[in-house]
């Protein structure tokens, strides 16, 4: 029977029927198989109704025991339902056990996985004693699978056991197999991230034997592998470039997994390295050689390395030398995709490559992507603040952009117009002509808001900025509460700058409004505070208009505690969304780089090391834009 059968929610009692039906024909045993794949299938499917057929899936476990595909179905069944069916889970116990003492390293494997997957407190007990005799196991393959089981039962075991199995933990690090070693190395980690007062370490001589052994295992292994090189702490600088060097090749595997764990090694094996970039000059090629590699991947591999590749330009630039045109968006891209690559088009430009990415955005401002152009607009007004020497060209762009009189165009310039003004006080006025002729086009809250800041700010330097408050102010019962907040205070602007009887008759009407007809409590506390400096009759421009701080694009930087915690956590949803660990898992563990003699930034170290209380260790030590 096909496997898209299989998958057909069905009723309890028609399966039952099936099994009555099916001791009557000749092929009873293939058809009762067969029904007990579609209880499976059911069970994966959500349909929880399955869970009354445990008798009978037990009685096909007595029929068909010697079968090892009903066996490994059976086993999944009452892992899935033993809290619904603890009796039933009681009278597999002797099948479990005579597995366990099976030739057969698969049957060995098989129990020991089952019987570590269901804490009941009979398993509880018995699983203890088997998991601890499968890591002496002569099939690697047992003793790989007893190292994944410790995990399961270790919160339930007694302390006793507990130090037992972190003992045989341990002894696995020396296992002839680099499979098993990976295994317990997946083990410790897991214990590490859930359990207190656990600590992981990696002493030089296992960690030089695990990194000569990378070669030699598979994809997964490689993995398990290049995370516990995390757990070693270089004491010489000596150590740490060779271990980089052993990781350098890895940067060039097909997996892309593997790849951005490598990178994650080598940028954490970079902070006990002085000269970095000097001592290895190959970095700078080898990882933006690796880099360039998963730009050709698909989609959602690209975005995880750009996201990553991000977090590299904040704090480790000079391990990249990338060109800006590999991130230029092609037609096909999905959406984050685009957003993502004019980030790093905004991030990677300078002065040298400022032709090309002008020349580029300015296509992509002018695409029918509504969402597109406005990024494109914020990263061209960004880029003015960003690079001095080029925002007379890049307001010359968005000048011509603003000339098209598009509404989407017109309203993004508006909003970054309010950060170039601030950047360069007195400077691009022209550009408040050209948006003023358009306001009619200002329509989102974004927008409003901007040009009534823009008008209240600079209500001096525009002829008729009274004419156009007053034009606006017309809507101000609509408007959005943040929008009309900035209307306020740009009507007490423009009055204290020009004073005038059509300001005058504005600030009355607008103080009425907001202190009588409005609702909004923010609103209303706002009125009654310029109502109140204005009753006092003294200077208050100072207070209404302070000189305001010059936007510098350096306060968007990441602090160097985040920076730190994120570069050991490449690769994860962390560094995606370049925030701190526990903003993203609330139950994880915050990581810090540890102290070492050759830690080339040991400012603030000794205080952010993780686990520096743990009274146990897991292993001893003898084994933007915006």
């Amino acid at each position: 029977m096909g496997s898209s059968k299989l998958y057909a929610r069905l009723r309890a009692a028609e399966i039952q029927n099936e099994l009555r039906e099916s001791e009557r024909k000749s092929r009873s045993s293939v058809l009762r198989k067969t029904a007990l794949k579609k209880i499976v299938a059911n069970m994966t499917m959500g349909n929880n109704e399955m869970v009354v057929l445990a008798g009978e899936v037990l009685a096909l476990l007595t029929d068909l025991g010697q079968d090892l595909e009903v066996k490994r179905l059976v086993y999944l069944y009452f892992a899935t339902y033993y809290q619904q069916r603890p009796n039933e889970c009681l009278k597999l116990l002797p099948f479990l056990d005579k597995d366990s003492r099976s030739p057969s390293s698969i049957l060995r494997s098989l129990s020991i996985r089952t019987i570590a997957s269901i804490p009941l407190p009979e398993y509880v007990a018995r699983a203890s004693t088997w998991v601890g005799e499968s890591m002496f196991d002569k099939d690697a393959s047992v003793r790989k699978t007893g190292a994944y089981a410790v995990s399961r039962i270790y919160p339930h075991a007694s302390e006793p056991t507990k130090k037992q199995l972190l003992q045989d933990l341990n002894r696995l690090l020396h296992d002839p197999s680099i499979f098993v070693i990976a295994a317990a190395v997946d083990c410790l980690y897991d214990l590490v991230d859930n359990q207190e007062g656990l600590q992981l370490s990696i002493d030089r001589n296992n960690c030089f034997r695990i990194v000569d052994q990378l070669p030699n295992c598979d994809e997964w292994s490689q993995i398990s592998l290049l995370n516990s090189i995390m757990a070693f702490v270089p004491q010489t600088e000596d150590d740490a470039v060779l271990l980089v060097e052993k990781c350098i090749p890895l940067l060039q595997h097909g997996n892309s997994s593997v790849v951005l764990n490598a990178l994650k090694v080598i940028v954490y094996l970079s902070n006990y390295i002085r000269n970095f970039v000097d001592v290895l000059p190959v970095i700078p090629k080898r990882v933006s050689g690796c880099i360039s590699n998963l730009m050709s991947k698909p989609a959602e591999i690209q975005f995880l390395t750009m996201r990553n590749v991000i977090l590299l330009l904040l704090d480790k630039a000079e391990m990249l030398n990338l060109s800006v045109s590999m991130f230029f968006c092609q037609f096909d891209d999905p959406v984050y995709i685009k957003d993502t690559k004019l980030e790093l088009i905004f991030l990677l430009a300078n002065e040298r490559n400022i032709d090309v990415v002008l020349h580029e955005l300015e296509e992509y401002a002018l695409e029918i992507d509504d969402q597109m152009v406005r990024k494109s607009i914020r990263a061209i007004g960004n880029l003015a603040i960003k690079i001095p020497a080029v925002a007379d060209r890049s307001v010359d762009m968005l000048a011509d952009l603003l000339a098209s009189s598009l509404p989407h165009i017109v309203q993004e310039t508006a909003v970054i117009l309010k950060d170039i003004l601030r950047k360069y006080p007195g400077r691009y006025y022209h550009l408040i002509e050209a948006l003023v002729a358009n306001v009619d086009l200002l329509t989102d809250s974004d927008s409003r808001g901007s040009i009534f800041w823009i008008l209240g700010e600079y209500s001096t330097s525009i002829a008729n900025s009274a004419d156009i408050l007053t034009s606006l102010y017309q809507s101000f019962d609509s408007e959005s509460t943040q929008v009309q907040l900035t209307a306020l205070t740009a009507i007490i602007k423009t009055y204290l700058g020009s004073p005038s009887k059509k300001t005058e008759t504005l600030v009355l009407d607008v103080l009425r409004k907001t202190t009588q007809d409005v609702d909004e409590p923010d609103l209303r506390e706002r009125g009654f505070f310029y109502w109140r400096l204005l009753s006092s009759h003294q200077n208050i421009k100072d207070i209404v208009k302070p000189a305001l701080p010059i936007i510098e694009t350096s306060s968007d930087k990441l602090p160097a505690e985040v920076l730190e915690e994120l570069e050991l956590n490449i690769g994860s949803l962390a560094s995606i969304y370049l925030r701190p660990t526990q903003q993203v898992f609330r139950l994880a563990k915050p990581k810090r780089l540890p102290v070492s003699p050759a830690l080339a930034r040991t400012e603030s170290r000794a205080s952010s090391q993780p686990f520096s209380e743990a009274p146990s260790r897991a292993t001893s030590s003898t084994s933007v834009y915006k």
